[in-house]
């Protein structure tokens, strides 16, 4: 088996899975790209603001991917790659008023923001997944 490289069809049914399992705790399971408070000082009013109006970074400079070795929190591969910052709500948070307790934080893959977005992943893995 090729997995963590997708490139046949158990592959990807393998990550559909793990995807599948790792956003099951997540409120309509998905995530969005982000963080919930500024990641250099805390500063609660981050995602409102260019600059954080406490530190001065940057939601655009530090919402950028960096490569990690760190397994992806969705579906845990241990692929080197970039890995994104991505912020959810857990399952239930709508019935409490998207209270603080029920926010999610995690760093995902490249492949599991993809997918999260379109439901697949991208355009080449597919071609190599439906010719294998």
């Amino acid at each position: 088996m090729a997995y963590p490289h997708i490139e046949n069809t158990s592959d990807y049914a393998q990550f559909c899975d793990a995807f599948k399992s790792g956003t099951e705790d997540l409120e309509h399971g998905s995530f969005s790209a982000g963080h919930w408070a500024c990641p250099e000082c805390g500063c609660l009013d981050y995602s409102n603001c260019k600059p954080c109006p406490e530190c001065g970074t940057d939601p655009d400079t530090a919402n950028e991917p960096s490569f990690s070795w760190t397994p992806c929190d969705i579906c845990g591969r241990h692929l080197g790659g970039d890995r994104e910052h991505v912020i959810g709500w857990l399952e239930g948070a709508e019935g409490h008023d998207y209270a603080d307790s029920y926010q999610w934080e995690g760093n995902t893959c490249t492949d599991c923001l993809y997918f999260n977005e379109y439901r697949q992943l991208d355009d080449m893995t597919m071609m190599r997944v439906e010719a294998a």
